[in-house]
């Protein structure tokens, strides 16, 4: 199962069922969680060489944690086809990163406010991967949720496929058949 984007594909008087699907959630889940690790590092080393440091032990480990480790370990789990977890991952990793960057890029009087940024490349280069990575981890949270809704009744025997979707393991592990448990 794709998705689609209003208007892209099809035409007067298809439905969205013959329309061929853009691009599977799957795909979707992993071009957005690995533009948002590339924008975040590159955001990371402008603060490098601005001298702007991240505030705090806290600090650091939530950036460690929800900014690179929950995306990371989101395309670990997605690549192992455990979808669900996957979807849950990538959704809480990037609202909680979306909360924090907006805090301290934008609202907070803070050193990382992109308003407080000295002028300059580094500078140039800081407030827009600022605003890359808050527009990324809004479709970051997007991707999650897509990801999630795709999995609604969509499981398929082991051995169908490579997908995500298809990864699913019938297990009757509780003595009732038919019962899907992801592995």
């Amino acid at each position: 199962m794709g998705f689609f984007i209003a208007g892209a594909t099809g035409g007067p008087g298809r439905s969205s069922a013959e329309r061929p699907a853009l691009m599977s959630p799957e795909r979707f889940a992993l071009i957005v969680a690995g533009a948002h690790l590339a924008a975040a590092s590159l955001h990371g080393a402008a603060h490098d060489a601005l001298g702007i440091p991240v505030r705090g032990v806290a600090g650091r480990l939530f950036v460690a944690g929800a900014v690179f480790a929950g995306p990371l370990a989101a395309l670990a789990l997605l690549h192992r086809g455990r979808c669900t977890a996957a979807a849950l991952l990538l959704s809480a990793s990037m609202v909680a990163a979306l909360g924090y960057g907006l805090a301290v890029h934008y609202v907070l009087a803070t050193a990382d406010n992109v308003a407080r940024v000295p002028p300059g490349l580094q500078g140039a280069i800081f407030r827009c991967t600022a605003a890359i990575i808050a527009l990324l981890e809004a479709a970051g949270v997007a991707a999650g949720a897509i990801l999630l809704v795709a999995r609604r009744g969509q499981a398929m025997p082991a051995g169908a496929g490579t997908s995500c979707r298809r990864r699913d393991r019938w297990r009757h592990s509780s003595g009732k058949a038919g019962e899907r448990q992801e592995m």
